[in-house]
C-alpha cells in the first residue's frame, strides 16, 4: 500500500472525521458556478473585493491539524481526515495497521504529545469549552518537520523564511466549532486568546496577506459580460443542456467562459505582494459572506517541484 505524505497521512484511516470542505480552484470552476461567482461579485461588489466586506485570506502551504477538547474535557488533535486521537501512540499504530512504516504515525503523536502538554493553548481550550466541546481547525507549520534551505524552510512546495516562522511551530486558525460540529457561539474571541499566548517558539497568527489595496476586477467582469453574457442567450440553459445538438456549441463556451477564469485568476493574483512568511505564497482564498469559497494559487506554488512522497514500505 502506497504511504501517503505527512499532509495527507490521515485519510489512511476509516474514524469518524470532520467535514472536509473542498475549495474551488477560481480559474478551474464549473462554468455554471463561475456564472453565479461573477453575478455576485458584480452586483454586490461592483467588482471591488475589498477586505472591509469578503474575507481574502493566504492559503498556507502546510497541513491541516484540528486542536480541541471533548464535552468531557479530554484533550485530542485530529489530522486532515483522521478521527479524533487523544491518546500518545494511537496514530503509530493506525499507521502500521494500515501498512505503514509507523513514521507518519509517530510525528502526529509527537504532535500530539507537544499539545497535551502544552499549559498554554490547554489553557485557552478549556476557558473556552463550555460544556459542548471545542475544536479549532487550522494549517500548521512543524518547524522539524520542514526542509531547511539556507533561510527557509520547505513544508510542501513554498518555501518560508525561517526567521518569521515560530521555533518549534506556526499555527494559523482558520474556523471554530464544537463537538457536534456546529459554528462555535464567538470564534474571534477564541482566535484572540491564541493570538495572546503566541511567542518566537510557539507562534499563532491570523491567515493576514500583503495586500496593498483593493482588489479591482470590474474591468475583466465587465469585459466577461459584453463578450459572453450579451453574445449568448439564455445561457445557464444551454450550460446545463445535455442534448447532443448543444454538445458543441456548449463545448465552444465552455472554453471562451475558461479563458476569462484564467484572466480574472491571474488579475486577482497580481495584488497579493507577498504572503504571511515572506514572498513566496501558495495562493489566497477568497469567501464571501453568502458562503462561496474559491482559492487562487500562486505562480510559486504552481512552478514548484512536487514534493516526494514516502515510499511504501518493503514486503
Amino acid at each position: 500500500m502506497q504511504l501517503k505524505s505527512f499532509r495527507e497521512f490521515g485519510q489512511l484511516t476509516e474514524a469518524k472525521t470532520t467535514k472536509k470542505v473542498f475549495i474551488s480552484h477560481l480559474d478551474k470552476m464549473p462554468p455554471l458556478e463561475f456564472l453565479s461567482l461573477v453575478s455576485e461579485l458584480d452586483k454586490k461588489y461592483k467588482g471591488i473585493l475589498s477586505r472591509d466586506k469578503i474575507s481574502i485570506t493566504e492559503k498556507i502551504d502546510g497541513m491541516v491539524l484540528r486542536i480541541g477538547q471533548d464535552k468531557d474535557g479530554k484533550s485530542f488533535i485530529e489530522s486532515s481526515a483522521q478521527g479524533s486521537i487523544y491518546k500518545v501512540g494511537d496514530f503509530t499504530v493506525r499507521d502500521k495497521s494500515r501498512g505503514g512504516s509507523g513514521e507518519m504515525g509517530r510525528k502526529f503523536d509527537l504532535l500530539l504529545k507537544l499539545f497535551k502538554a502544552d499549559k498554554k493553548v490547554q489553557g485557552v481550550l478549556s476557558k473556552m469549552n463550555n460544556g459542548n466541546g471545542i475544536k479549532i481547525i487550522g494549517e500548521i507549520l512543524h518547524t522539524p518537520l520542514g526542509i531547511a534551505e539556507l533561510d527557509t524552510i520547505k513544508f510542501v512546495r513554498i518555501a518560508y523564511e525561517r526567521a518569521k516562522l515560530g521555533e518549534e511551530w506556526t499555527f494559523i486558525p482558520f474556523k471554530v466549532i464544537d463537538d457536534d460540529g456546529n459554528q462555535y457561539h464567538n470564534t474571534e474571541e477564541v482566535k484572540k486568546a491564541l493570538y495572546a499566548i503566541s511567542d518566537s517558539k510557539r507562534k499563532y497568527v491570523p491567515p493576514t496577506l500583503n495586500i496593498s489595496r483593493d482588489i479591482d476586477i470590474s474591468i475583466e467582469i465587465s469585459k466577461f459580460k459584453d463578450d459572453i453574457l450579451t453574445k449568448y442567450k439564455d445561457l445557464p440553459t444551454l450550460l446545463a443542456s445535455r442534448k447532443h445538438a448543444d454538445r458543441e456549441m456548449k463545448t465552444a463556451i465552455t472554453a471562451e467562459i475558461a479563458e476569462y477564469q484564467k484572466q480574472i485568476a491571474k488579475k486577482v493574483i497580481s495584488y497579493v505582494n507577498g504572503g504571511l512568511f515572506g514572498n513566496q505564497f501558495e495562493g489566497i482564498v477568497i469567501e464571501l459572506p453568502n458562503g462561496t469559497i474559491v482559492k487562487v494559487i500562486s505562480d510559486s506554488f504552481k512552478n514548484a517541484p512536487k514534493p516526494e512522497f514516502i515510499q511504501p514500505p518493503k514486503k
